[in-house]
C-alpha cells in the first residue's frame, strides 16, 4: 500500500476462516505501507498508518512499514527547530501535523519502533 494517500479498511481481505476444519487466511499474507517520495509526494497521516497496523496484527498478518516518504509526523511545538524551521507544514486536524522534511529525515519509525515483519516460512515461523 505504497503510496497510502487516505485512511483503507482491509479487514474483510485479513479475515480468518474455516476450511473443511483448517483454519485459513483470506487474501493478504503481508501488509507493506508506505508514504510517498517523488517530488510532489503528498503527505500521510500517522493515523491512517497505525489503523492499517492494527488491523493487520489484529488479523496475525505481518506488517511491515517502509516509510513515511517526504513527510514526517512533527508536533507544530517543534516548528523552530533547525531543519525544519521554514518547511512546508500539512496539519491534519489539531492534534497531528506533519512536516515536509524529505524521505531521508523522515525516516521510517512509527510509534517509537520499526516494523519490519515478514510472512512465515514453511514452519509457521516469521523470517
Amino acid at each position: 500500500m505504497e503510496p497510502l494517500l487516505s485512511a483503507v479498511d482491509i479487514e474483510s481481505y485479513l479475515i480468518v476462516g474455516k476450511d473443511d476444519g483448517r483454519e485459513v487466511k483470506k487474501g493478504i499474507d503481508w501488509v507493506i505501507v508506505g508514504g510517498e517520495s517523488g517530488p510532489k509526494a503528498r503527505p500521510i497521516h500517522p493515523n491512517w498508518v497505525r489503523d492499517i497496523r492494527d488491523q493487520a496484527l489484529s488479523a496475525g498478518i505481518p506488517f511491515f512499514f517502509k516509510q513515511w516518504g517526504k513527510w514526517a509526523p512533527i508536533h507544530e511545538l517543534r516548528a523552530n527547530e533547525p531543519g525544519i524551521k521554514g518547511k512546508q507544514w500539512c496539519n491534519f486536524d489539531p492534534d497531528t501535523s506533519v512536516c515536509k522534511v524529505g524521505k531521508k529525515k523522515a525516516g521510517r519509525i512509527l510509534d517509537g519502533r520499526t516494523w519490519d515483519e515478514f510472512p512465515s516460512d514453511s514452519k509457521g515461523e516469521f523470517k
